[in-house]
């Protein structure tokens, strides 16, 4: 049966070493049970989708960088950037807390020395179209997530790096707006039909900022958009996120919720709570229904929220990978993708 292969990564800066250790692991697990040192992530996957740090490794992946390198951008440069690449404290109220431009460069190193253009200023259209990628992110002027995607015509000509910071390195507080006053958009209005007025000039903030720190729901559009999974096709999701700790209410203590109580929870974003859970259980219910489709989630739980340069705590990012890795369900994902690298042979 054709199979299709789509990988879709969580945000969660530094935390986003547990799913590059994952597909880094993965990789070299491939690579040694196919016999094919030269196999890559990017060989198998049609389309690759992440938001924040995960379009910093789904942007690597789909740029044809080897996954051992994505992860070592963690493990090393990552720690480092984040305990040095700082402003001063006493400009943190005026300026960002990180230098934007130390990561960037890092970035560039790693697209010219690895990617396989081996080039910085790749665009989005010169990535394999086999290989389609999505990164978002949240634009201050539409007041919405934008996905730019390597398939799109008017996207073609955005560079990779460019896709990437937009998502990943715009963050407030952390990193700063990013501004790119030739992007095109268009704003939908409320008549009836609507009216697509266009607009040009984006404001990017980080794609976690929104309400889609997590993506899935959003490969799932694409999916259907595409007509992917229909007849003998089959369509495998690969989605990893980064560590999350389980929320919930005890029902006593909810219905005895004060109105300052439920301002409080409104207040403090009550919608991106819900964000990550419901996305994963929209694609356990396709799935239910779509037999041709099949949702692998690597997640694992975390003993507490870790902030996105919690550097101190990458060992706990290292168990939750390695405890991915022991799963049943990473097993079951490695064979299916061995069934299709043999298949194809």
């Amino acid at each position: 049966m054709p199979t299709r292969f789509i990988l879709q990564i969580d945000g969660g800066g530094i935390l986003g070493a547990t799913p590059a250790l994952v597909l880094a692991q993965l990789e070299l697990s491939l690579q040694k049970e196919t016999g094919n040192s030269n196999l890559l992530l990017r060989d198998i996957f049609d389309m690759c989708c992440g938001t924040s740090t995960g379009a910093i490794i789904s942007g690597l992946v789909a740029a044809g960088v080897p996954a051992r390198e994505i992860y070592f951008f963690y493990r090393k440069d990552g720690i480092r950037l984040f305990n040095k690449s700082k402003n001063l404290f006493l400009t943190r109220f005026l300026q960002p807390k990180f230098r934007r431009g130390d990561f960037v460069a890092v970035l560039n190193r790693i697209l010219e020395q690895h990617s396989a253009d081996k080039s910085k200023s790749t665009t989005l259209g010169d990535l394999p179209y086999k290989t389609m990628l999505m990164t978002t992110a949240y634009n201050l002027c539409s007041r919405r997530t934008h996905f730019i995607k390597s398939n799109d015509k008017a996207d073609r000509d955005i560079r990779l790096s460019d896709a990437i910071a937009w998502s990943a390195l715009s963050a407030a507080y952390y990193f700063g707006k990013i501004s790119a006053p030739h992007y095109e958009w268009q704003l939908k209005n409320n008549d009836t039909p609507p009216v697509m007025l266009k607009r040009k000039g984006a404001v990017f903030q980080d794609g976690g900022q929104g309400t889609q720190n997590c993506t899935l729901n959003f490969v799932l559009n694409e999916i259907l958009a595409k007509n992917w999974g229909n007849n003998d096709e089959e369509v495998i999701i690969v989605s990893l996120g980064t560590g999350n700790k389980t929320r919930s209410t005890p029902y006593d203590n909810a219905n005895e919720m004060s109105d300052i109580g439920q301002t409080i929870r409104f207040l403090l974003n009550q919608a991106r709570d819900e964000s990550t859970t419901i996305q994963e259980m929209a694609g356990w219910y396709v799935q239910q229904k779509r037999p041709n489709i099949k949702v692998f989630r690597l997640d694992y739980e975390t003993k507490k929220d870790y902030a996105l340069d919690d550097t101190k705590n990458f060992l706990e990012y290292q168990k939750g990978g390695m405890k991915i890795v022991a799963s049943p369900v990473y097993k079951q994902l490695k064979r299916s993708l061995l069934s299709h690298l043999m298949n194809d042979k």
